[in-house]
């Protein structure tokens, strides 16, 4: 990712909150990141969702990428379509819980009439040698000129 502001406190079992207005980039959020790549450019290790703006449609995805890997290996997604609508206020959530397995759970709602409407959900288990088994740092971040601008963020605790 280009842009990517985290917080310096360890967790293993969270769910993370983002609510944002959608541009044309990627917007995501990320957990169990390990701290040595949190603060470098265009290099991350550890899980995340996100809305990527695929064409004209924009789909929710979870991965797992370990540094510049490229394409990042893919849990879940793309979903089907996400409602996209110019201005419209979004919540992305991304929950990690477990160690062996990891269990991943996503969700993307849009505000419509005064309350969030899940868009669209998605889910996947690793138990791949190559998961993040250990806490790690949570943020998010955006990825291109899309013009996503992020509202509120709020990490939560989450029971594996």
């Amino acid at each position: 990712t280009e842009q990517l502001v985290y917080q310096p406190t360890e967790v293993a079992n969270v769910t993370i909150v983002a609510e944002l207005k959608l541009g044309n980039g990627i917007a995501l959020i990320a957990a169990r990141g390990r701290p040595a790549t949190m603060a470098n450019a265009d290099t991350y290790d550890g899980y995340y969702a996100l809305i990527w703006i695929n064409g004209s449609t924009h789909q929710l995805w979870i991965g797992r990428q370990h540094g510049k890997e490229y394409p990042p290996i893919v849990l879940d997604g793309p979903t089907p379509t996400v409602k996209y609508a110019p201005g419209t206020r979004y919540r992305l959530t991304l929950t990690v819980v477990g160690a062996s397995p990891v269990q991943l759970t996503a969700t993307v709602e849009r505000f419509v009439n005064n309350a969030y409407v899940i868009s669209a959900s998605a889910s996947a288990v690793d138990a791949s040698a190559l998961r993040f088994d250990k806490p790690g740092l949570f943020g998010f971040g955006a990825q291109g000129n899309g013009g996503e601008a992020f509202d509120t963020f709020t990490a939560l605790a989450a029971k594996p």
